[in-house]
């Protein structure tokens, strides 16, 4: 029995089995690195998509009702600070007259940069600049019926402004005015500006000041 496993083995030629099993062995070098590999980039660009597996569970029914609720009380806070914004801007106006409509006046709120008399005429007015220095230094602009010398004079609540317009042409004790009455002026907004509540009579007639205006009075430009 010997003998004959030693012919057999003698048949076998080493040579082909040696390089067969380098080759084996190369292969499952290769397949070993290919894993590392595969391993490493795995943990450094994990995948976009997630798995999902057909037996993961579902999310259950309070999982969404809870993500609703979330969603509604998200839109009903955002809601809410909106209306808290509206509500401050009316307490700005907390001691402003209510609006009104008439014949002779209108009723307008403008956004000004100051409280300077040149800068509320040009707003509530729509007139330029320039302007309003030439009616200035014409004297043409009272407030309370009292002479103004500086444009740069700040304006208060109820105040009246006059931009004379020259005297009536039916008589001459009256003059014809653009007013401008101060109903309110509100906190300074988050941009620096102040809203003020005018009341505008255009073309209105109104008696000659006790401080008599003359269309020869005028200021010296400074």
């Amino acid at each position: 029995m010997f003998s004959t496993v030693a012919k057999s083995c003698r048949r076998v030629n080493f040579s082909i089995l040696l390089r067969y099993h380098s080759r084996f062995s190369y292969a499952l070098l290769l397949e070993t690195h290919q894993l590392k590999i595969n391993k490493a980039n795995a943990e450094n660009f994990p995948p976009i998509f997630p798995k999902y597996s057909l037996l993961s569970p579902l999310p259950s029914i309070s999982s969404l009702e809870f993500q609703r609720y979330y969603a509604k009380k998200k839109k009903s806070s955002k809601r809410q600070i909106e209306e808290d914004d509206e509500s401050e801007e009316e307490e700005d106006f907390e001691s402003l007259e209510p609006d009104e409509t008439g014949d002779t006046f209108n009723l307008i709120t403008k956004s000004l940069p100051s409280l300077r008399l040149d800068s509320l005429v040009k707003a509530a007015l729509g007139i330029a600049k320039k302007k309003v220095e030439k009616e200035f230094y014409a004297n043409k602009i009272r407030i309370n019926g009292q002479k103004i010398i500086k444009k740069a004079t700040t304006v208060h609540i109820e105040d009246e402004i006059d931009l004379i317009k020259g005297y009536s042409p039916e008589n001459q004790k009256f003059l014809l005015v653009d007013r401008i009455v101060i109903k309110g002026i509100g906190k300074p907004n988050l941009n620096g500006t102040f809203p003020v509540k005018m009341q505008i009579f255009k073309e209105l007639t109104i008696e000659n000041y006790p401080d008599a205006w003359s269309k020869t009075d005028v200021l010296e430009e400074v």
